[in-house]
């Protein structure tokens, strides 16, 4: 089994893990993880393109010098949403967002992952590992 891009906060004991997608008759599920410190959500999203997850850290890495407003990216279903700016220091402020729809409860998670400008690159490739043109359904 393929390990899950994990991404972890340059500031805290964040960590957001995502991935592997489930393979066969459960194609396009891939689990989410969201842990540090008194926080841990577990949950499972849905996208037919996950590359699209790829394609959100690509584009974030290309950006030499940072970016005006805010780039995101969310599942189809909107069980995982995540939103990035950053600011003139050269940090990366992740907004992940979990929530069940689904649930009568309507749950949600939020927690912001503070990444530095320079981890982008290692990111965008593993999630290219994990999430690649081979994991679209």
């Amino acid at each position: 089994m393929s390990e899950p891009l994990r991404i972890k906060s340059a500031r805290d004991a964040l960590t957001l893990d995502l991935g592997p997608p489930e393979r066969g008759t459960r194609e396009g599920w891939f689990p989410v993880a969201l842990s540090g410190g008194a926080l841990n959500a577990i949950f499972r999203a849905y996208d037919n393109r996950l590359d699209g997850i790829a394609k959100f850290f690509e584009s974030m890495a290309a950006e030499t010098n940072g970016w005006t407003g805010n780039k995101s990216w969310g599942s189809l279903e909107a069980h995982l949403s995540m939103n990035a700016t950053t600011d003139r220091l050269g940090h990366v402020y992740l907004q992940v967002i979990l929530r069940d729809c689904d649930d009568p409860a309507e749950w949600r998670v939020e927690a912001t992952v503070l990444l530095e400008f320079g981890q982008l690159e290692s990111v965008a490739k593993a999630a290219r590992r994990v999430f690649g043109a081979s994991a679209s359904v």
